[in-house]
């Protein structure tokens, strides 16, 4: 590393790369600023080479540009010591230069149990509401995120492989509305390489999380080994090749978002937002499926408040439902909402809890992805079966706690049963999943057991109330066999194995 300047050595930087954009950026940016005040601008500083390259240029450049920046650390309490020295780190350099700097400790492991997230999304909830409460204290309007185009085209890449529509292909815009605040990035448009010159020229100490080299998060897959490939032995230019397809991505789907608020506010009939919602089926008769998508994605967020938990699995469903042709009267999304349609009318609902028997019907489980159940929500997630592990008989319980971290983040499977709160199966043998309710005669091959054993027995075992076992989801496999009772137990089908390459992660979260 290197050592910090006091602020008789600082020099210029205001012809790199990144000085040049982050000035441009805000000049434009607060080009409505009054004469002569100072606009607070929260920054993301997690330590590391990026978000401190962006907290010292705009310390640097403040003045110039009427800002004040405000330093925000998220401890995410992952890395034990090495999280607090993070902490301490950020701390110290603000402290050197006089930056306003506010902390947070969360243990963002167990709220990403809590709420059912993955730890990426659990992380950013959290990193999101630290900057809305700093934002509440300074008034600020604008958070600022150190993200630069590296990033950007590893997003893309990362939402191709997860079979993103145009709205994910557009990955992160450089302005976004989160909140009493706008999510910004001025550092989108610059190489990886001129922020690391950045840091080197201007003597900066930052932070090194050695969780970034590990090859079994698909994101640090994606950064060392994919995207090296395809610039070396593809397309030099494939960064900003990436980036391009980002910016026309978000040009096409705000285009379509324009399209489908049009059809939304045609077809609605009657609602009461956050509670339910009517459309008329035919004035959406003619309309494209990505607008037809839209407008149904815009009906689900009237009555849930948001979309961000609903699937392409989900969607497909719902399109289907409301389709010309569609043969299904009723539907339970994620969130307790219900779609039903009556004649041609499409009604989407909260469901209440005074209401009608909740019900279990059986639904399709993508990777990754997620079903949600009366009871409980079960997640599913892959990765590549870590080498130290691979070609082993039979895995321990901390062996398999350890896959499903990788799977589904680390930490996320300290204190769980393998079996009960989470199960690991040979992806390639579980082939295509299913969610679906128990049924009278259901058995399984209990994992670590001779002989069958029918569920109703299991259930008894575990004291599990008569009137929730007709709720109770079970995990079906390719062959239709039941290959996990969650909370219970796992069968032996698609058990991993010696010849296992990549594994297959469920996990439960109980309501």
């Amino acid at each position: 590393m290197g050592k910090g300047l006091s602020s008789n050595q600082r020099p210029p930087g205001g012809s790199s790369a990144v000085s040049r954009a982050v000035r441009e950026f805000f000049t434009s940016l607060l080009k409505d600023r009054e004469e002569g005040s100072v606009e607070p601008v929260i920054i993301g500083f997690s330590g590391g080479v990026d978000s401190t390259v962006l907290l010292h240029s705009l310390y640097e450049m403040g003045v110039d540009l009427g800002l004040q920046p405000v330093a925000a650390h998220l401890n995410h309490m992952l890395r034990g010591a090495d999280s607090e020295a993070d902490a301490a780190f950020c701390r110290a350099f603000c402290e050197k230069r006089g930056i306003p700097f506010r902390s947070m400790s969360i243990d963002v492991a167990d709220l990403a149990s809590r709420t059912g997230l993955n730890l990426e999304d659990a992380g950013r909830r959290a990193r999101y509401s630290l900057y809305s409460e700093i934002a509440d204290e300074f008034g600020a309007r604008y958070a600022a995120l150190a993200h630069h185009a590296d990033d950007q085209a590893e997003t893309v890449l990362m939402r191709i492989i997860r079979g993103a529509g145009t709205r994910g292909m557009g990955a992160m815009p450089r302005i976004r509305r989160s909140g009493n605040i706008s999510i910004v990035r001025p550092m989108i448009s610059v190489r990886k390489q001129d922020v690391a010159r950045y840091a080197a020229e201007n003597g900066l100490e930052y932070r090194e999380d050695t969780s970034n080299l590990d090859t079994g998060y698909l994101r640090n897959k994606i950064r060392h080994e994919l995207l090296p490939l395809l610039e070396s032995g593809y397309s030099p230019g494939i960064v900003d090749v990436l980036c391009r397809t980002a910016e026309l991505a978000r040009e096409e789907s705000a285009a379509l978002d324009e399209l489908g608020r049009e059809a939304f506010a045609d077809a609605m009939k009657a609602g009461e937002r956050g509670r339910s919602i009517t459309l008329d089926l035919d004035s959406m008769r003619d309309l494209k499926p990505a607008v037809m998508a839209r407008t149904l994605r815009m009906a689900y967020s009237y009555v849930k408040g948001t979309a961000s938990d609903l699937y392409a699995s989900n969607m497909a469903d719902l399109a289907g439902i409301a389709s010309p042709g569609g043969r299904s009267k009723r539907l339970d999304l994620p969130g307790s909402v219900k779609a039903m349609r009556s004649g041609r009318e499409l009604t989407l609902s909260m469901t209440d809890a005074q209401g009608e028997q909740a019900s279990l019907r059986q639904v399709p489980l993508t990777v990754p992805g997620m079903a949600d159940t009366p009871l409980m929500k079960i997640r599913a997630a892959s990765c590549e079966i870590p080498a130290e592990l691979a070609g082993k008989r039979r895995l321990t319980h901390a062996e398999l706690a350890h896959i499903a971290s990788i799977a589904f983040g680390r930490g996320y499977a300290e204190g769980a049963g393998a079996g009960t709160q989470f199960a690991v199966f040979d992806l390639e043998a579980a082939g295509e999943l299913a969610v679906r309710a128990w049924e009278p005669g259901d058995t399984i091959v209990p994992f670590g057991m001779r002989g069958k054993r029918k569920l109703q027995d299991l259930f008894t075992d575990a004291k599990v109330p008569k009137a929730k076992r007709k709720l109770w989801p079970v995990l079906t496999l390719s062959d239709g066999a039941i290959g996990w009772v969650p909370g219970i137990r796992q069968a032996v089908a698609a058990k991993v194995g010696t010849e296992t390459s990549s594994a297959l992660v469920v996990a439960m979260e109980r309501k």
